[in-house]
């Protein structure tokens, strides 16, 4: 609470605890929002995808959306609403958007949504995918961030990579969230570099307005960034005087190409509750997928601010084949506050795998000895390249899959799949699925799973099974799966949704576009 005086105002911090005395009233209406940076130029655009799960997930058949695009001052630009169909997807094109209501390109801000109703999740953000889209087919994204926040109390964001080179820089994109008692208040906050292993430097931001944004290029603010990581990827911290939970970050390279992902509460600063050394029923574990051959790879990238208690973790990385058979296996220390990547490439080589090998890993923590409370949560970065360049990454956290969650560990026990992705088959882009069945070791469960494509009116197109064995992993083009997908999805767009009512299952979805080194790859949300 200090921490956001500071970097708030005393105001805020002081109505902020007048409201926690007086209460919220009973049967307040609930209100989910999202940010999602948007960029628009002569030459690129972003595609703002928005899915109607409510109508699925909350028996909200038409949800009515606010829309705001906030300019970098906070100012809106432009405001409408709209309703959605149930199960329709809407697909806002930010420069389409400034073009047809007068807004100056380029533009750069943000776009925000509300949805205000009694049945939804308070403290929820309203789920959208975002795409950062080139003229030239190059393209990548993420999915939305965090929205409006009314608690004055500092959080820290942090995974986040960073590069700096000649031909590449970093960049982490600002927002002032806050609009809770004393709003509207200037933010501050302050950003830490630290290289791979665990050196650190920071430098305190300049005022954002409320509802402001900023992209902050690091070699801007460490002019020796290149020397300083010595030639290695680094990852960034921000602290932030209330909370933000994820943060848009990018790598961009000098021909314009970009490389999105986000960040995530920093498990240090955030000093949730541990998991006891004498706990052995479960352990957290992050999944991610393994694509290997064709020269490309898949990419860990391990940062350690795992806590509470900050030690030399390692990481125990397991790559199994699509069927859950066990290929290979590689424990990667990595110093406090330090960053290790490892290629699953090299593990599957290793085990006798020459061509293309498709699978899924699972990630664990070793706690050192001594350290008493062991991590609950653990985040990573999951990054797809070809001949060594990246083409995407995505950041992934860990959770309990398929196992009880400790006693005192604030997270739900969840044993099912409800989750979906965004999905392309227009000629000139491939959508890829993958889904993983992370699970503890004992387990040798085969998961069934429906999958329903869903095309952009919310008519339920084509509906088919697929089963995943336990640690093993289904890959394959939309096409694949639903070989008249093209004439299915008429817009050449659609949703992907996957349940299973037994299994929690772990999904990502990749696109490839021809011509384009780039491309969009996430994780499946649920609601």
């Amino acid at each position: 609470m200090a921490a956001g005086a500071v970097g708030l105002s005393p105001v805020a911090t002081a109505g902020w605890g007048l409201t926690r005395l007086t209460g919220r009233p009973s049967g307040s209406v609930i209100e989910n929002s999202s940010f999602t940076w948007s960029v628009a130029t002569s030459s690129e655009t972003t595609l703002v995808w928005v899915h109607n799960y409510w109508s699925d997930g909350y028996a909200i058949e038409r949800p009515h959306l606010t829309a705001a695009l906030l300019s970098a001052d906070g100012r809106a630009a432009h405001r409408w609403s709209f309703t959605l169909a149930p199960d329709a997807t809407e697909v806002i094109d930010i420069r389409r958007l400034c073009r047809d209501v007068g807004v100056a390109l380029p533009f750069e801000g943000q776009l925000v949504l509300q949805l205000r109703h009694e049945k939804l999740s308070a403290g929820r953000p309203l789920q959208t995918f975002g795409e950062y889209v080139k003229d030239d087919g190059e393209a990548s994204g993420v999915h939305g961030q965090y929205g409006w926040v009314g608690l004055p109390a500092a959080q820290m964001v942090s995974t986040m990579r960073v590069e700096a080179g000649p031909d590449r820089r970093t960049a982490i994109v600002l927002v002032n969230p806050y609009d809770g008692p004393g709003a509207p208040v200037e933010m501050r906050a302050r950003l830490t570099v630290t290289d791979a292993e665990g050196h650190s430097r920071s430098a305190r931001l300049d005022a954002l307005p409320a509802g402001g944004s900023r992209r902050v290029y690091l070699d801007d603010l460490f002019h020796d960034l290149p020397s300083f990581l010595g030639g290695q990827p680094g990852h960034a911290r921000v602290l932030f005087p209330c909370p933000v939970s994820r943060v848009a970050t990018f790598v961009e390279f000098d021909d314009g190409r970009r490389v999105v992902n986000h960040g995530t509460v920093d498990r240090l600063y955030h000093q949730g509750s541990g998991i006891p050394r004498d706990w052995t029923e479960s352990e957290p574990m992050a999944s991610a997928f393994v694509i290997v051959g064709d020269g490309q790879d898949t990419v860990l990238t391990l940062v350690n601010v795992w806590g509470p208690v900050p030690a030399p973790y390692q990481a125990a990385i397991s790559v199994y084949d699509a069927a859950g058979q066990l290929v290979g296996a590689v424990v990667e220390p990595v110093p406090a506050l330090g960053l290790r990547s490892v290629s699953l490439g090299k593990i599957v080589r290793a085990a006798g795998h020459a061509g293309r090998f498709v699978g899924h890993a699972e990630v664990r923590l070793d706690t050192p000895t001594g350290v008493r409370e062991r991590p609950a949560q653990l985040d990573i970065l999951v990054g797809l390249t070809r001949g060594g360049v990246l083409q995407g990454e995505v950041q992934v956290g860990g959770e309990f899959f398929n196992a009880p969650v400790p006693p005192g560990i604030a997270l739900p026990d969840v044993r099912r799949t409800r989750t979906f992705g965004r999905v392309r088959v227009d000629g000139t882009a491939r959508t890829f699925i993958h889904l993983g069945y992370p699970a503890p070791d004992q387990e040798q469960r085969v998961s069934t799973a429906t999958l329903t494509l869903v095309d952009m009116s919310g008519t339920k197109a084509a509906v088919r099974e697929v089963t995943v064995p336990a640690h093993g992993a289904v890959f394959a083009e939309l096409t694949e799966l639903f070989p008249d997908a093209a004439k299915l999805l008429a817009s050449g767009s659609g949703v992907l949704r996957v349940r299973d009512a037994g299994a929690r299952l772990y999904g990502f979805y990749l696109v490839e576009t021809d011509g384009a080194i780039t491309g969009p790859i996430c994780h499946l949300i649920g609601g």
